[in-house]
């Protein structure tokens, strides 16, 4: 029964899936802490607890001593992890290796008697997420549907770990494959196979190799029909070949409009996984160089349990920080991909070293004794080596402990492999009260962690298929799952998505403004909640320092964007960041003034691209104000000034038109003074004149007269004894007000003629403010 309860519980661990769910790691976490309750109550678990600890499992419970210690000393002087909600990782962490060790051990206790039952079980679902991992590539997809970007993952939402867990599953495959009339093994074989190489994982091609080679060994030393084995492994691999070239040529049934000419069809623009994914090796070293360095604060004792991601912020590199994601969006290591760093990370080399002794002396144990069950005549051997053996190398390119499904199956394979190591003592049903006592606690706090992500996941999920799900009940799910980051941070997330919509729409739509605000509320609790959890979450920073800029809470986002800038320094000058971040919040013309401070005159034509783009969209007055801004910054451009004056136009004030219009006609004339196109300039003072009543202000409230464009129009020709004659005849004080307002150019134009020298004296001391 113990048995069938541990298969039945990787069963729902690893097929754990929902195309809504914010994060399948979550989800599969949460269902291995209550699939782990009944196990933890059953009668051989009681036995197990009152049993002598002995065989090469041994080290395992010192790595639990030291995490548990490391998780005391990453306390120091700090706030204390143990409480909820701002220790829940480190809890959770501590729990599921706990969870490891427990589970390992009870697969040891009830493997003497039911190792194949354990070991069909896995090769059986190994079998069925490869198959759906073959028709998703294929193109018929029931999980995601249309959604489906033809890539197999089956169950676990990510190719790395879909291969992570089918290379182990592979090699327990053709172990058990090797016995006689052993045909769903064999199909099992040819299934998983086909799906690891369909599935670009350079690292379970690695693991399921070796494992693949370390079962057939076993099988061939104990007269097996490897062979047999062997050749559906070839067979599983030349039909994995074949369908991915057939994807790659953009074919394969049920393709259509997902394929979205090749651009949502990953199977199809990388095949084999030799295209873009080479990038990734690049990824990997820089990752595992970055953990190095976390582990070299701590190197005894690590960081504690649930410290690599918030550790691993303050030694990213930029170069690896700077390679986009497939989707664009920023990119967060929550691993290293190497079992054996984070274990370093978090538990220090101690830890590592004492879970690597256990593994490798589980390993030692079964290829050298004769049994690993009562019922083994070899081939359940060369299943559990093989298995171990692929578990192990598939824990050198993804984190094996970390991941819920590849957790519980390593925990199920060194069960077995420890299996015949000892003599079998008689099962005893019921434990002492201690021992009661002991796995009620740990039941409990499985289902205390267990249930809230569970629950969420079963109300969003009901929520997304009826299309009834709105703000009020995101927000609500999000509170009922409050110890788990990733869903906190997608709540906040989505949040500021939304608002961002119904900002544009204000003025639009009299509800938008109080939606904007109901959403923004909603984020930023959301994220205040991920940022309990995880203070130095990168993305969740980023998103509540733009929640707090919307909201009109400055200080509040500088804050913030200062604390992102400690973790990301690569980000360049706080001010360039921060004119991000006000531009991303829809305050552009905070945004514009950052960008000035900073860029200086550089930054005009790429500003004035943003303001004819915010005319584009409809929005004139944000358009008019950054460019009355950019006029302010380069007074004599006349092209600023006439999109300034259609931005005016836009907005139906004709006498701001007719200001700004007619301040372009003139530096358009200044401009051609300098060309020497008199006739243009001509031109353009005409029609600044048509613009310029005698009562239509200039700029700083001042009149133009009539005399002085007379003047200039006078200049203009060529005929500088006309100008000097009409500049005489006008009163000093305007002639000198005005002039200081038509800017340094024209004044140095007059300068030049020695036309009226005391006006442009005059002109010139009052132009010094500007």
């Amino acid at each position: 029964m113990t048995a069938a309860l541990l298969v039945a519980a990787l069963f729902v661990v690893a097929l754990a899936t929902q195309p809504h769910a914010f994060d399948l790691l979550a989800l599969k976490r949460a269902l291995l802490c209550l699939a782990a309750v009944p196990l933890l109550l059953s009668g051989p678990f009681q036995a197990l607890l009152r049993r002598p600890l002995r065989g090469p499992l041994w080290p395992l419970l010192p790595a639990l001593g030291v995490l548990l210690l490391a998780a005391r000393v990453a306390d120091e002087g700090a706030t204390a992890r143990a409480g909820l909600p701002d220790g829940a990782l480190a809890w959770q962490a501590l729990l599921q290796f706990l969870l490891f060790v427990l589970l390992a051990l009870l697969a040891r206790e009830v493997a003497w008697e039911r190792a194949a039952t354990l070991l069909r079980g896995v090769a059986l679902l190994g079998g069925a997420v490869a198959l759906l991992a073959l028709l998703q590539v294929a193109g018929f997809d029931p999980l995601y549907g249309a959604e489906s970007l033809r890539v197999a993952v089956a169950t676990f939402g990510n190719s790395n770990a879909f291969a992570a867990f089918a290379a182990p599953a592979l090699a327990v495959a053709i172990g058990l494959a090797s016995r006689e009339r052993a045909v769903l093994a064999r199909l099992a074989v040819v299934l998983l196979a086909a799906a690891l190489v369909v599935a670009r994982g350079r690292g379970g091609w690695l693991a399921g190799s070796i494992g693949a080679v370390a079962a057939l060994l076993v099988a061939a030393r104990t007269a097996q029909r490897w062979r047999h084995a062997a050749g559906m492994a070839l067979l599983g691999g030349a039909l994995g070949l074949l369908l991915a070239l057939a994807s790659g040529a953009g074919g394969g049934a049920g393709s259509g409009a997902a394929d979205d000419g090749g651009a949502r069809n990953e199977a199809a623009s990388k095949p084999l996984g030799l295209g873009l994914e080479r990038r990734s090796n690049v990824v990997r070293l820089e990752v595992a160089k970055a953990t190095l360095d976390v582990i070299g604060d701590a190197p005894l004792l690590g960081h504690g349990p649930g410290s690599f991601r918030q550790q691993f912020p303050l030694h990213r590199r930029a170069e690896e920080a700077a390679i986009a994601t497939r989707d664009g969006a920023p990119s967060e290591v929550d691993h290293p991909h190497v079992e054996w760093l984070r274990l370093a990370a978090e538990g220090g080399w101690l830890t590592a070293a004492c879970v690597a002794l256990a593994l490798l002396g589980a390993l030692l144990a079964a290829s050298r004794g004769p049994q690993v069950a009562r019922d083994d005549g070899g081939a359940l051997r060369a299943a559990s080596v093989g298995g171990l053996v692929a578990w192990l190398i598939a824990s050198l390119t993804w984190s094996t402990l970390y991941d819920p499904a590849t957790a519980l199956q390593g925990a199920l394979l060194a069960g077995i492999a420890c299996a015949g190591t000892d003599e079998v003592a008689t099962v005893a049903p019921r434990g002492s009260w201690l021992a009661r006592l002991f796995a009620t606690a740990l039941a409990l706090a499985c289902a205390w962690f267990g249930a809230p992500t569970v629950a969420a996941e079963w109300r969003e999920w009901r929520a997304a298929s009826t299309g009834r799900i709105d703000a009020e009940e995101l927000a609500a799910i999000a509170a009922l799952d409050d110890s788990n980051l990733e869903r906190q941070y997608a709540t906040g997330a989505l949040f500021l998505v939304q608002s961002r919509a119904f900002a544009a729409e204000v003025g639009r739509m009299p509800a938008a403004a109080a939606a904007t605000a109901t959403l923004l509320e909603g984020a930023d609790t959301a994220f205040g909640r991920a940022l309990v959890l995880l203070p130095h979450h990168v993305p969740s920073l980023a998103g509540a320092a733009e929640v707090a800029a919307r909201r009109g809470d400055l200080a509040r986002a500088r804050l913030l964007l200062r604390r992102r800038l400690r973790l990301e320094p690569w980000r360049g000058p706080f001010e360039r960041a921060l004119a991000e971040l006000l531009e991303a919040s829809g305050r552009e013309l905070s945004a514009a003034e950052q960008r000035l401070a900073l860029e200086g005159d550089a930054a005009i034509e790429p500003l004035l691209a943003q303001a004819l783009q915010l005319r584009a969209e409809g929005k004139n007055r944000v358009a008019a104000q950054l460019l009355d801004l950019l006029c302010a910054r380069a007074p004599e451009a006349g092209e600023l000034w006439r999109h300034y004056a259609l931005a005016w136009k836009d907005l139906d004030d004709d006498a701001a038109y007719r200001r700004a219009y007619r301040r372009s006609q003139l530096a358009f004339a200044l401009d051609a003074l300098d060309a020497g196109d008199g006739e243009a300039a001509r031109g353009n003072l005409k029609v600044a004149r048509r613009f310029a009543p005698e009562d239509a202000p200039m700029d700083g409230g001042v009149a133009l007269p009539e005399e002085l464009l007379e003047a200039c129009l006078e200049l203009a020709a060529g005929k500088p004894d006309a100008a000097r004659e009409r500049l005489a005849a006008l009163e000093p004080a305007a002639v000198a007000m005005a002039l200081a307002g038509a800017g340094p150019r024209l004044l140095a134009a007059l300068r030049a003629l020695r036309a009226a020298p005391e006006l442009v004296v005059e002109a010139e001391r009052l132009a010094l403010p500007r």
